[in-house]
């Protein structure tokens, strides 16, 4: 009697709380909302990819300053910095420039035809490019390095861990801005940074101004990448009006923020999800834009 007591306690609790066959779905890997709950959280890996191309001094020196006040706040998170683009002084420029030569040729072949004049034009451009595009994905498919030349240019400059804020500030100082933007170079290798950890969560916080400039596809590289790797979320901080690089955050569950420099540090203190105000002493230094200055004076 007391086991067929025990048997109904049993099924009447079933019963009375039933579970949704929702609850075993696998998430649908199209859907940005279950990218979402995928990547919920607080990340506990954060790479932090900034472009080092001609025209990003200025964000460059706000994104430094700002990292002062928030990198000491993520003490339970790993952080590490790589930049793209710019030049690497501690590399040997000779090696690097026979690393990007041939690309560069074809590049070079490219700018001299007018691909909009003529139909016999646009198939031959159609044609340099896809060849372009071949040499670029070769030095993209390489090991992890160290590069320099023109569209070959990364490094990683600060490596994972925890409270490493000097490391990060000091890795700034390891490039200067210069060249073009090999964009789809640099999250490649973000890629591989992060590879070593195969089950956490991970973020990569891209720092922007601009477009891929060196035959790279950063768009349709992101886009295969989550068909196989789903724990890889890419908040773009994109300095301007362009839309272009929003393909990134939406494939991968992660934030969009279209900032100018005096809105970039609002920026920095959401994607590291410290409390606003966190780097407020940098808030007084406010972006002066001389050329613009420099245009209304003018037509005054």
């Amino acid at each position: 009697m007391k086991k067929i007591g025990l048997i109904a306690i049993i099924i009447s609790l079933l019963i009375s709380t039933p579970v949704s066959a929702a609850q075993f779905n696998r998430y649908e890997a199209d859907k940005t909302s279950d990218l979402n709950k995928i990547n919920s959280g607080n990340a506990q890996l954060i790479e932090l990819l900034v472009d080092f191309s001609s025209s990003m001094s200025d964000t460059v020196e706000v994104t430094k300053k700002t990292l002062v006040y928030i990198l000491p706040k993520l003490d339970k998170k790993k952080v590490a910095l790589r930049l793209f683009g710019g030049k690497y002084d501690s590399l040997s420029e000779q090696n690097s420039q026979q690393e990007s030569t041939e690309y560069d040729k074809c590049m070079e072949k490219l700018k001299k035809i007018d691909c909009d004049a003529n139909p016999v034009n646009d198939r031959e451009c159609r044609k340099i490019k896809a060849s372009c595009q071949a040499l670029n994905k070769n030095v993209n498919q390489r090991p992890s390095a160290s590069y320099i030349g023109v569209c070959s240019a990364t490094k990683l400059v600060a490596s994972f861990a925890v409270n490493n804020s000097s490391a990060i500030i000091s890795g700034f100082d390891k490039g200067s801005v210069y060249g073009n933007t090999p964009m789809e170079l640099g999250l490649r290798e973000a890629v591989n940074d992060l590879g070593q950890w195969s089950n956490r969560n991970k973020k990569i916080i891209l720092i922007t101004d601009g477009y891929e400039t060196c035959g790279g596809d950063p768009c349709a590289y992101i886009k295969n990448l989550v068909k196989t790797n789903r724990r890889i979320t890419i908040d773009v901080i994109i300095v301007g009006s362009n839309e272009n690089l929003r393909c990134l955050s939406d494939a991968t569950g992660g934030k969009y923020y279209k900032v100018d420099k005096n809105t970039l540090i609002d920026a920095l203190e959401k994607t590291f999800e410290v409390p606003k105000g966190t780097a407020d002493k940098v808030r007084k230094y406010k972006y002066v834009d001389f050329d613009k200055l420099d245009k209304q004076q003018k037509s005054l």
